[in-house]
């Protein structure tokens, strides 16, 4: 078979769905679940297993239906996001469909949208910088980056804020995109930014 997961695992993405919670948790460790067999050769085995090993959930990992190819995505801020991200790379990779074999979901019950580690330090800094009746707001776009709004006086503009500091993650992640890469990102609407999370401190 062909090498799987050549240096094609670094942007997967999703189109993230707006969603305002009252609270959004952290994720704190995760399961690791096996949903389909796919013969992988050397290299497959090896991203597999890197994938079990990394910081995953929310994570998912696909591959072309003869395993010849394949990409994986962890450390989401949802399960969605994570599968997106990670079939989007691999259809583009295969030309062609592909399945989800394995996925990491978080520990500890959280909601259908939750913060993962790489950016626990942030959403935490928007809470603490937010004085008692203002707010804050927290975006998030398709390839995985975020950006937060705090201690704004109204909602409006902490949501203004965050998206704005989503948008300049993900002009700097489509600016690292080949045009294909760019053209099959932009037609899964992965550059897009959405509210995740919104709060008024008491």
């Amino acid at each position: 078979m062909k090498h799987l997961f050549k240096p094609l695992v670094l942007g997967l993405a999703f189109t993230l769905h707006a969603t305002t919670a009252s609270a959004l948790e952290e994720i704190k460790g995760s399961v690791f679940q096996i949903l389909n067999q796919v013969e992988l050769n050397a290299d497959g085995q090896n991203e597999l297993k890197r994938f079990r090993a990394a910081p995953a959930a929310y994570g998912s990992m696909y591959v072309s239906r003869d395993g010849s190819t394949g990409a994986w995505r962890s450390d989401q801020f949802s399960l969605a996001m994570a599968r997106k991200l990670s079939e989007t790379i691999c259809r583009q990779v295969a030309q062609g469909p592909c399945v989800e074999i394995a996925r990491a979901v978080p520990r500890n019950s959280v909601g259908a949208v939750a913060i993962p580690k790489r950016a626990q330090s942030d959403f935490r800094n928007a809470i603490r910088e937010t004085t008692s009746g203002r707010y804050a707001a927290f975006a998030a776009h398709g390839m995985g980056g975020w950006g937060f709004g705090s201690n704004f006086n109204n909602l409006d503009e902490a949501r203004t804020r965050a998206v704005l500091e989503c948008q300049a993650s993900s002009a700097r992640d489509r600016a690292k995109h080949d045009k294909s890469r760019r053209q099959a990102f932009e037609r899964a609407g992965l550059y897009n930014c959405a509210i995740i999370y919104t709060i008024q401190k008491k």
